[in-house]
Order: C-alpha cells, then sequence, then structure tokens
C-alpha cells in the first residue's frame, strides 16, 4: 500500500520530467500529475490531503525559484505548506546552499535509493514542522544552517522579526496549522498574501 497521494511533477525539460515520474513512481506515489499551474493545483488539494511537489536541479534555478514563491504564497494551506523537494544531481555547496535560501523542505541528492529517500519524505506528514516568515524568507526551520554558508548570509537572523507557524500534516486532514505567532516587527514579503487556516 503506498504511503504518499500526489506527487505534482516540477521538472523544467523532459528529461527532468523522466526522472521525476520514474523517482515518484520508486517512492510508491498513488499519483503523479504534471504541474498545470497554481489554480490547477489548488483544486487537486480539495481532493486530496497532501501533495508533494517534486522538483530536480541542474543547476539552474530562475525558474524554479519563481515556482515555489507562487505556490508559497497560495491563499490555501495545504498548497502554501505542501511538502517541495528537489532532487540534486551535483550538490555543489553553492546551489545547496541556493535551494536552502528558497524554502525547500528537503533537497536529496544522489544516490536517489528509494529505502533511503523514503524516510526523508515520511518525516514530512505525522510529525510538528516549523515554518518561518521574515521579509525575505519563507519554509522551514533552517537556524542549524545559519552560521557557515558559502554565501556569507543567513536564511533566517535571530535579531530581525519574524512569523513563525507551526503545521503538522497527515493523510486524513492535510494541513494543520498548530501554532501561529509573530515576534518583533517583520515587512512582509514583496510576494506575500493573506491567507486562511481553511484548508
Amino acid at each position: 500500500m503506498s504511503y504518499f497521494d500526489v506527487a505534482t511533477n516540477m521538472g523544467g525539460n523532459n528529461a527532468q520530467i523522466a526522472l521525476i515520474n520514474d523517482l515518484a513512481r520508486d517512492l510508491g506515489f498513488r499519483q503523479i500529475t504534471p504541474y498545470s499551474g497554481l489554480l490547477a493545483t489548488e483544486e487537486l488539494t480539495r481532493k486530496v490531503p497532501n501533495n508533494f511537489f517534486l522538483f530536480a536541479s541542474d543547476g539552474e534555478l530562475g525558474q524554479i525559484k519563481s515556482q515555489v514563491q507562487n505556490i508559497r504564497n497560495s491563499t490555501r494551506p495545504r498548497v502554501r505548506f505542501s511538502p517541495l523537494i528537489c532532487f540534486v544531481e551535483v550538490p555543489l555547496p553553492m546551489l545547496i546552499s541556493q535551494c536552502i535560501q528558497i524554502g525547500f523542505d528537503d533537497i536529496l541528492t544522489l544516490p536517489w535509493d528509494p529505502k533511503q529517500m523514503m524516510p526523508r519524505l515520511r518525516r514530512q506528514l505525522n510529525t510538528p514542522i516549523t515554518y518561518y516568515e521574515t521579509s525575505t524568507y519563507f519554509g522551514p526551520d533552517r537556524r542549524r544552517f545559519g552560521k557557515k554558508r558559502p554565501s556569507g548570509q543567513r536564511v533566517f537572523n535571530q535579531s530581525q522579526g519574524y512569523r513563525r507557524i507551526d503545521i503538522r500534516r497527515d493523510s486524513a486532514h492535510g494541513v494543520q496549522i498548530i501554532g501561529d505567532t509573530t515576534v518583533g516587527h517583520f515587512s512582509k514579503r514583496h510576494s506575500h498574501v493573506s491567507w486562511s487556516a481553511a484548508g
């Protein structure tokens, strides 16, 4: 029996699309669907609790960053807080750093062995997860990466104001927001839109 509901294939070219389809099948996703825009994705989440967005990077992140921003600004929590997973073939430190800064939930590098990947994907469900929003970042808690990064910048700076959102995803209800607090003052991200706690 499959552990996961839906994988949305975010591949940017034919090779990436084929790679993601193969990996999603190996991981046992019940359904694999191509990305058809935010509105179609929001409609899909009315029917399925959890939708994993699967990306693949060959080093070019411009289009990926734009797609992630669109997903993270959805008014529907089941979309906004969906697991965003990036498959990276060559784990260059700068590329991994950029993926972290974009706000991916996990970054998987070779070898892409289902036995090794499965536990990491399972951690996206039935586990409390903390997200932070600042004027420049929205994504999972990455403070452990804040000290040593090739760019010399921090993803999350404790001295600035931030919003902390605690969530939990489960197979019955999808995303549940279990905590939402703001500390200090921060300017909302340029692309931020308001959203409700309704699934």
